[in-house]
């Protein structure tokens, strides 16, 4: 298996004018919490390899960069792009755990100032 620190990645993503071909395989929830920008999200649960391989940003003789929470996911993701026809399935070593520990940058989904999500809840707060 093919592996790839998060730091040789963001270098990568950083140096690259290209957009790379990069999956995350975490949950669909995992995913649109936070995730790296330019990934896109194939759940394990729902991966097919034919579409995967068929929806490729670039060549199929280019790296495809898999990452999942932990290197678990992404390893078995890897195995299944790998039984079909990819050859070059690279997983990002210590997935989304490693590369948040490293402080990369992240896309996230964040709540504007706190502010409840339903307005019945909001304060009013009276000026005067």
């Amino acid at each position: 298996m093919i592996t790839i620190h998060p730091l040789g990645l963001a270098t990568l993503i950083d140096d690259n004018r290209e957009a790379l071909d990069l999956i995350d395989v975490r949950t669909d929830e995992e995913f649109s919490s936070f995730h790296i920008a330019g990934a896109r999200s194939v759940p394990l649960k729902k991966l097919s390899a034919s579409k995967v391989l068929r929806d490729r940003k670039s060549g199929t003789t280019e790296p495809l960069y898999i990452i999942g929470d932990s290197r678990v996911r992404a390893s078995l993701a890897a195995g299944i792009l790998t039984g079909g026809g990819c050859s070059q399935a690279v997983v990002v070593d210590g997935g989304m755990d490693a590369w948040m520990s490293q402080g990369l940058s992240v896309v996230s989904k964040k709540r504007f100032w706190n502010f409840p999500p339903n307005t019945s809840e909001a304060v009013h707060i009276d000026a005067g």
